[in-house]
């Protein structure tokens, strides 16, 4: 309820305008009450069909005009909720596109999904109907004062009532908190384990893997079942417990109204439309005891949005060089992914040189890959420099960085888009030409042919239904796009067959007879034969230092 006040106050001339109409449309609300009354009162007593006539023309009038304001206060709502929830959305992705990588790796995958589930029930909650809900407690008081006018005792009864009931939902409301966040986090630990399922599926058949993550499951399902059934029957038990508070309400009105009535203290009339009026000061209280536990699951995923929009981003401005030949230099680097698992690799001093190859080497898990995200910029180093002509690697504009660098990952995965798109994004201005160019170098013109779509093909989860052949070749192509002067390849020889090698080999040997700068990471002897110089990762293990030695 606090972000809807906090969206009022954001727009306070909006605010106003709602308010007035709100206010307005409670006092219309109590034309149906007089109605009843008069009607009650002086048609049954007199029996003049004008009066009847004049009553019922005036009431549909009433009606009338509080349906378009209603619907005119509506679009007002819409006015304070869109725009702070559409901020929110793009803010959102826009962190998403921007935060440090190495803190969105840090992100269990269950909590990088959830953040989507929270941007939803966000979108879900902060809707103009729970804008003009909330909007009509405040007059709930209006309501009241209408029974005091009608009798001092039918007001301070409906009073205890509707204040009983106002208070068990602020209870309830803070009492949610907790359990809320408990469920926030068994749902995402579910939805991880779930998607780990669809992910590792060919494993999951092949190594018998089926009984113990059908194990896992039911114990976190069981966990997630215990919790929700928890909220929703506290959730229910305060609905329904608010509800027969308010039927009580309207029994005590009626019995203590018909005693008044039968003392001669108040009419037939009367009673009835107090007993309609207190029905409608109860209303929106009820409606705020319906929204009090979906308000705190939004609550909890603003609170988890906005923690995950305090992250750090990647600097989006810096140094842009006029000439750079290809020379990089490594300093001392160390990097490590927490202080509890110890530093990756330490102590890292190396020249790649242009028209050269570096070669990084070691065993699985040393931090090959590692190494070569920190020369591409995405990730930092822990400790040590990076230079690039003498400046620090995070000093240049990360745009013109990458525009210097062919980078072909292990694992590649593209864009969502389709695979000219995925092209153009390295350079967006190259012509058909240029781009069927690059399809015949990197040997994708087959594939391409056969394929309905061409280039217009549009690839989906980063592309992984591509057999990993021609993730390969794509990813090369895509590097070749950026026609840098450093060349990044990580295992560029892993699920290429002899036709790829031949040509990557190839392709090796071109870039270093065109001065490029080339880096590779493998475990593939015959590559760390064609470096000039190589960085045994492994050494680490040894000394904490470690050794660059010439290539043999």
């Amino acid at each position: 309820m606090r972000e809807i006040f906090r969206f009022l106050a954001s727009r306070p001339i909006l605010a106003i305008e709602l308010l007035l109409a709100s206010l307005l449309i409670n006092l219309l609300g109590l034309a149906s009450s007089l109605y009843v009354m008069q009607v009650l009162n002086r048609y049954v007593s007199s029996g003049v069909d004008a009066t009847l006539v004049t009553l019922t023309v005036g009431v549909i009038v009433a009606v009338i005009a509080e349906w378009v304001l209603r619907q005119l206060r509506r679009s007002l709502a819409g006015g304070v909720v869109h725009a702070p929830i559409g901020r929110l959305i793009a803010g959102f992705f826009n962190s998403l596109l921007g935060v440090k990588l190495v803190e969105l790796l840090k992100l269990p995958p269950g909590e990088q999904r959830e953040l989507v589930n929270h941007l939803a029930t966000a979108q879900k909650t902060y809707t103009p109907a729970t804008v003009v809900a909330l909007l009509d407690l405040p007059f709930v008081g209006l309501f009241v004062g209408a029974l005091f006018l009608i009798h001092h005792w039918i007001g301070i009864i409906a009073s205890l009532f509707l204040s009983v009931v106002f208070l068990l939902t602020l209870v309830h409301q803070g009492r949610l908190q907790q359990p809320t966040q408990q469920l926030a986090q068994k749902a995402a630990r579910s939805g991880a384990l779930t998607t780990s399922v669809m992910t590792v599926a060919e494993s999951v058949r092949a190594f018998r893997g089926a009984p113990l993550l059908r194990q896992r499951w039911w114990a976190e399902q069981a966990s997630l079942h215990r919790d929700q059934t928890r909220l929703t029957n506290r959730q229910e038990g305060i609905q329904t417990l608010t509800q027969g508070i308010g039927a009580l309400m309207g029994v005590a009105v009626i019995a203590v109204g018909a005693k008044f009535a039968n003392m001669g203290l108040m009419d037939t009339g009367l009673l009835i439309g107090a007993n309609i009026i207190a029905a409608r000061a109860m209303a929106p209280l009820l409606k705020w005891a319906q929204l009090v536990s979906q308000l705190a699951k939004a609550r909890q995923g603003l609170k988890i949005l906005s923690q995950f929009g305090r992250l750090p981003l990647e600097k989006q401005d810096g140094v842009v060089l006029q000439q750079w030949v290809g020379k990089i230099e490594l300093k001392q680097v160390a990097f490590s992914w927490s202080e509890a698992r110890g530093s990756l690799f330490s102590g890292i001093s190396a020249t790649a040189e242009p028209g050269k190859v570096l070669a990084v080497v070691g065993r699985n898990g040393s931090g090959k890959t590692t190494l070569l995200r920190l020369l591409v910029g995405v990730l930092l180093p822990e400790r040590g420099h990076i230079l690039v002509d003498g400046y620090n690697l995070d000093q240049l504009h990360p745009d013109w960085w990458h525009q210097q660098i062919l980078y072909v990952p292990q694992e590649p995965l593209f864009l969502d888009a389709s695979l000219r798109d995925n092209l153009l994004a390295m350079r967006p201005g190259m012509d058909e030409e240029a781009l069927n160019h690059l399809v015949d170098r990197v040997g994708l013109r087959r594939f391409v042919n056969e394929t309905p779509q061409g280039l217009d093909l549009v690839l989906t989860e980063g592309g992984q239904r591509l057999s990993p052949g021609i993730r390969r070749r794509l990813a090369l192509a895509r590097g070749l796009a950026a026609e840098g002067r450093l060349v990044i390849l990580d295992e560029p020889l892993e699920g290429v067959d002899n036709e790829g090698r031949l040509l990557i080999v190839d392709m090796m040997r071109r870039f270093v007879a065109e001065g490029r700068t080339v880096v590779i990471a493998s475990h593939d002897a015959g590559m760390a034969k064609l470096a000039h110089q190589v960085i045994d990762l492994d050494a680490t293990l040894k000394t904490e230092q470690v050794v660059v030695e010439p290539a043999s």
